[in-house]
């Protein structure tokens, strides 16, 4: 359903009804001070690339495809990467679906031999509230002490920032060896 102004009601994707319609092209609209950095992404394509190429379950990734399995790796075969970035992520994963934060851990050292870009959201994070709890609760242990004590066999921490205006820390990790 659209309203007369073109806005879509909210959902539990875009809980603050930024998403609208004009003219049968779905927008989203973005705080003024991002502007410039979100015409540079979608001006190199990288967006598009992300959306349409890269898209996938990583609780239940595809495997290695077409002909004998070797025309497409898995994403694990494409590895390892010089740098993966784990935006707004570990909280899907760890209380989406139940994955404790050290197979996480173990996960992302897998497919980078070098760095992890991985922003970590709190419980207290409204988007959390959202989120349906999979099987098994780990809840209780899902906090940034946890976080961080879960990715200290595999990472070193290089740097974090708390992001402006949330409770979001974003975190530069360099793999172990």
């Amino acid at each position: 359903m659209v309203t007369s102004s073109g806005k879509i009601p909210s959902s539990f994707r875009d809980p603050r009804g930024l998403i609208f319609n004009r003219h049968n092209t779905l927008y989203r609209k973005t705080n003024h001070s991002y502007r410039e950095s979100c015409d540079v992404l979608m001006s190199s394509g990288l967006y598009l690339l992300l959306v349409n190429k890269l898209l996938l379950d990583l609780t239940s990734p595809s495997p290695a495809i077409g002909w004998g399995n070797a025309e497409r790796d898995s994403l694990a075969g494409r590895g390892p990467a010089d740098c993966v970035m784990a935006l707004a992520l570990i909280h899907h994963i760890a209380i989406g679906n139940s994955v404790p934060q050290k197979i996480v851990a173990s996960f992302m050292h897998s497919i980078t031999h070098d760095h992890l870009i991985i922003e970590f959201v709190p419980k207290s994070d409204s988007q959390i509230k959202r989120l349906p709890v999979g099987g098994e609760n780990i809840f209780d242990s899902y906090d940034q002490e946890h976080f961080e004590k879960a990715f200290s066999p595999d990472f070193e921490i290089r740097n974090k920032v708390k992001i402006r205006q949330t409770e979001r820390t974003m975190y530069l990790m360099k793999a172990r060896s």
